[in-house]
């Protein structure tokens, strides 16, 4: 519906003004618009689910377990044939009696064998082997199928800090991913704005280049007149002409890149690239002023995550000498079996409840010693990279002050230049008019206009440059409201 609209108002031939935005405006649709923005929210909320896992390490952990296991054969605690000093049990379930060795009154020895009583022989047997069989069923347990469940908790006693560092360095990633997310974003700010300027910049350009090329028409239609008066030569005129190209072909340029810096700017702020868009001045061609109260590298981005990730590397050293000390965890379980051996052997379902205490004391752990030695390397490696971007960052922030002066005074010269350079057109332009100039020399003079004019231009957008740079080194950089 928003298509047909539109070229019914490109009909009826009412124009479609183009949007207008601030540099405000240009921030604040870039941070709502850039998709690294939703990466970085989602890195967050993974690090605070971390530090939330590291919190919920201190609490009691419930498991449930279940087993079910099939066995081929079941278990037997005695073998179908065995030997005693009385005699044999034999495989197929029968026993068999050894000859009995006797000693009478007199102390003479005699043998007895049962094989010279046969009745009796068998009775004996037949009573001993069902003796054993009957034990041996007893003995006999069905393990064909043996089910296991349990219910556990475990609770951690100390375990020499492992808990309170983790969640320290849970906690610290968190602040880190935050660091980084507003880092991210101010780079984003920065690049807004340094497209906005630069739009700012060409279209300058542009304007100036349009007005250089109206001078030289109006130029290029006095000398004609002048040529047919005879006052002025045919090369004078063809100087002016051959000016008047290189201004159109200025123009041209500036034209060109005018329209591939809008484009920058609404690819960062979420726009259609060919979207129609105006720019506020927002000050252009102001002075800047360096406000050195607000002067500080503690407040930079790169510092503090240096310094959360020194946070981290401490706790790391904990962490590494958490391996040298006891850990001591409690326990407590209730298994439940099918078969039980609570009453005998039973192919039925029965519980118990167990509770315990486990002590873990290290004694030779060599590696755990040099893995400290290394966590205490980390560190230090960390406190001497913290100190050295620390001097990096103060050097860059008088760095950025001395380009936001140097920068200031060029454009305070430039606007010095170009009140001399349009009065000495003005005054050109009378000359010209009375006779007493050539056309030559007017060409000079409006050229020095022009490089008056560009110089202005190109030291406004580089103050604009060198103020972003210097609000990014002082951590003053403006986000859209």
């Amino acid at each position: 519906m928003k298509k047909y609209i539109i070229f019914g108002l490109l009909l009826i031939g009412i124009p479609i003004s183009a949007q207008e935005l601030t540099l405000d405006e240009c921030r604040r649709m870039a941070l709502e618009n850039n998709r690294q923005q939703d990466v970085n929210k989602e890195n967050i909320e993974a690090a605070k689910d971390l530090h939330k896992a590291s919190i919920a390490s201190f609490f009691p952990k419930l498991t449930l377990n279940g087993l079910y296991h099939w066995n081929e054969k079941s278990m037997c605690l005695m073998p179908n044939a065995m030997d005693f000093s009385f005699g044999s049990m034999n495989a197929d379930g029968t026993f068999t009696l050894k000859p009995i060795e006797m000693t009478d009154f007199s102390g003479n020895s005699f043998v007895i064998n049962p094989a010279k009583y046969p009745e009796l022989n068998d009775a004996i047997t037949k009573l001993i082997a069902n003796g054993y069989n009957d034990i041996r069923d007893l003995l006999k347990f069905d393990i064909h199928n043996v089910f296991l469940g349990s219910a556990t908790i475990t609770q951690p006693i100390f375990l020499g800090g492992r808990l309170i560092n983790a969640s320290k360095m849970t906690k610290a990633a968190v602040r880190m991913e935050e660091i980084k997310s507003e880092k991210s974003a101010d780079e984003l700010i920065v690049s807004v704005d340094e497209a906005y300027w630069r739009v700012l910049t060409v279209e300058s350009k542009y304007e100036l280049a349009s007005s250089y090329l109206d001078l030289l028409r109006k130029l290029e239609n006095d000398v004609t007149e002048l040529v047919g008066s005879g006052l002025a030569t045919q090369g004078d005129l063809l100087k002016v002409k051959v000016k008047r190209q290189e201004a159109e072909v200025m123009q041209t340029e500036a034209d060109n890149g005018l329209l591939l810096s809008k484009m920058a700017l609404c690819q960062l702020c979420g726009l259609p690239l060919d979207a129609e868009i105006n720019i506020s001045d927002d000050g252009f061609t102001d002075i800047v002023l360096a406000d050195s109260g607000m002067v500080s590298v503690e407040g930079r981005n790169e510092l503090k995550i240096l310094e959360q990730a020194r946070s981290i590397a401490h706790s790391g050293v904990n962490m590494s000498a958490a391996g040298l000390m006891p850990n001591i965890v409690a326990e407590a379980s209730y298994y439940v079996m099918n078969p039980n051996l609570q009453n005998g052997f039973d192919n039925k379902f029965a519980g118990s409840f167990s509770a315990g205490v486990v002590v873990n004391i290290p004694i030779a752990h060599v590696e755990d010693i040099y893995a400290l030695k290394a966590a205490k390397h980390k560190e230090k490696a960390l406190d001497c990279q913290i100190e050295d971007v620390r001097e990096k960052l103060q050097l860059q922030i008088k760095q950025s002050e001395q380009a936001l002066m140097l920068a200031n005074r060029k454009l305070l010269q430039t606007n010095v230049a170009i009140e001399s350079a349009e009065e000495n057109l003005r005054y050109a332009e009378e000359l010209f008019s009375a006779g007493m100039i050539s056309a030559t020399e007017m060409l000079q003079v409006e050229t020095a206009w022009l490089e008056a004019k560009s110089k202005r231009i190109e030291a406004a957008g580089n103050l604009r440059l060198a103020e972003v740079k210097y609000r990014v080194s002082t951590n003053q950089v403006i986000r859209g409201t």
